[in-house]
């Protein structure tokens, strides 16, 4: 249940943190300080005789054919924030007037082989509003912005504007070269791993060319060489990017990628729809950027901005699954050499069990040696009654010696033989009821992982009890109603600790491995759909129970 919650959570959280850091990034693109242009509600000519004539246009135009004198009325609206007016001032004669003082003059012709326009700008405080007069004489029109265009320049907003234009570069730029990053540490992780993934490669070139091409064209002009800008802007470089991504997909054409690629594709669409639509809804920057793209995209060719981005979105998570499945690859190989060491310490145990009862016989055989000849001496003295004695105490040292046979699953008795040895020479009895087939559909590595593990603590607890005569393990198993039921009880001294969450703290000295050990126990026991049931009576006993739901043969 708990696996299953986390499947859709984990990716929902993920989703919801991406979101968080672009929308917090996007912050940083929106410039909201926005020129305020200043519109004339009157306008006059006045005349040589001092008489005013209505005057209208509604063009502005850098080049009139007018002369003469105007007069032009409009108003500074307010709550402005602090700021200047702007307007250009080539080729007039003017005088401006706000709220009947004047505040700037002017006299200036129109210059000659200059790119722009020279500007007049009246810094003005917060809330400043009211009437605006300005008059005007036209002394060249070749060079004069007539009607006079005056704007009001929030304090700040060119800077504003300059940032967010190049952050909206910056960012994706950085995004890509992330990725780059990561692809570039993958392939040379392959490398020292020598599982060579040369697929990387095409995904390295794509994120390059994402780099390059989308900040080249942006901020090339300013910081490179005229050569190299223009080679990063050329249209074949978008090009190159959308084919080494289709190169890598066909390099990767196995089910499980685009199984990741579907997953990932559903939850980043439904991500955006949820915030197309939560932006048409006020009319945002994401709705009207959509809407816009969508309807250009026929007319601005391949490679559009919504390519961009899109392309941007296909490196970035094809650059994560291969990081996703070499992580993968690399717990798979824990995984695999943690059951390889378990594996090896039973048979290495199991070694050392027949290593020692080939000692036990050899020692055995050197005492009946002695023995035979001993009943030989006593029957030659017709001493019948030493014989008896000879043999019985012959019997039971024949009974002691006898190993036991738990059950004809041989993992199961090879990890019971082993665990019953080193019980006795702790001198912890030892009892274990087994009935089971011979054969059982659960994998030996998985029944290795968890019953030596759990034998393993049983005996580290007994071996904490000081009195010897408190020490003992009982041990139970069957299979019945497609189930492997398990119970092991174990004598136990002291509290149990655990954390914050309510797991279980190993006390031993490697903390870790210990813990470790507890947790492969329990995953055992959740992939045979079951839990590791805990319990215990302080100073006294402690239980492990668990049910495995037996998986059918095919399965196995």
């Amino acid at each position: 249940m708990k696996k299953s919650i986390f499947r859709w959570l984990g990716p929902a959280i993920f989703l919801l943190t991406c979101a968080g850091v672009v929308w917090f990034l996007h912050l940083f693109t929106i410039a909201d300080e926005n020129m305020t242009y200043i519109n004339w509600d009157s306008s006059v000519q006045i005349m040589e005789d001092g008489s005013e004539v209505p005057f209208h246009t509604d063009e502005y135009n850098n080049m009139t054919d007018l002369s003469g004198t105007y007069r032009f009325t409009g108003q500074i609206p307010a709550g402005l924030p602090n700021g200047s007016l702007l307007f250009e001032v080539s080729g007039l004669s003017l005088t401006l007037q706000l709220n009947g003082t004047e505040i700037y003059r002017s006299s200036s012709a129109s210059p000659q082989n200059l790119a722009f326009m020279p500007q007049a700008t009246i810094p003005l405080t917060a809330d400043t509003s009211g009437t605006l007069v300005m008059t005007c004489e036209i002394l060249d029109s070749t060079g004069t912005m007539f009607p006079p265009l005056l704007r009001y320049i929030p304090m700040g907003m060119e800077e504003i504007q300059m940032t967010a234009l190049s952050n909206r570069a910056a960012f994706p730029a950085g995004a890509a070269a992330l990725a780059l990053v990561l692809a570039v540490g993958l392939f040379l992780l392959s490398l020292t791993v020598q599982r060579t993934d040369c697929s990387l490669l095409a995904l390295i070139g794509a994120a390059a060319g994402l780099i390059s091409h989308q900040i080249g064209q942006e901020q090339g002009s300013y910081f490179l060489p005229n050569a190299v800008y223009t080679f990063l802007s050329r249209q074949e470089i978008s090009l190159a990017v959308i084919g080494l991504l289709l190169l890598y997909l066909f390099l990767n054409k196995n089910r499980q990628f685009f199984r990741y690629l579907g997953i990932v594709s559903a939850w980043s669409a439904a991500a955006l729809v949820l915030a197309y639509l939560l932006s048409m809804l006020r009319e945002g920057d994401l709705y009207r950027y959509i809407n816009n793209a969508l309807s250009t995209l026929a007319y601005t060719g391949l490679y559009s901005n919504l390519t961009y981005w899109i392309t941007l979105w296909l490196t970035v998570v094809c650059i994560l699954i291969s990081a996703y499945g070499t992580v993968r690859s690399f717990v798979r190989q824990q995984a695999e050499l943690e059951n390889l060491q378990l594996k090896n310490q039973l048979t290495v145990n199991s070694y050392h069990a027949i290593e020692e009862k080939m000692r036990e016989s050899a020692a055995v055989r050197h005492e009946m040696k002695h023995n035979l000849i001993a009943l030989d001496s006593l029957c030659v003295k017709k001493d019948y009654s030493g014989v008896h004695e000879l043999l019985q105490t012959l019997l039971k040292q024949n009974a002691q010696q006898t190993r036991v046979h738990f059950t004809e699953n041989v993992t199961i008795n090879s990890i019971l033989q082993d665990a019953s040895v080193r019980a006795a020479k702790a001198n912890i009895p030892f009892e274990a009821k087994v009935h089971v087939p011979k054969d059982l559909s659960i994998p030996e590595q998985d029944l290795c992982i968890l019953l030596m593990n759990m034998l393993d603590n049983a005996l580290d607890a007994c071996l904490r009890i000081e009195d010897p005569q408190k020490r003992y393990i009982r041990f139970r198993c069957n299979s019945k109603n497609e189930f492997f039921a398990i119970h092991c009880e174990n004598s136990f001294s002291g509290e149990v600790h655990r954390d914050k969450r309510g797991k279980i703290i190993s006390i031993k000295e490697n903390s870790c491995l210990h813990g470790f050990g507890l947790a492969q126990m329990s995953a055992i026991a959740e992939k045979y759909h079951s839990l590791l049931d805990i319990s215990y009576e302080p100073n006294r006993s402690f239980h492990i129970k668990t049910a495995l739901k037996l998986p059918d043969r095919s399965d196995t």
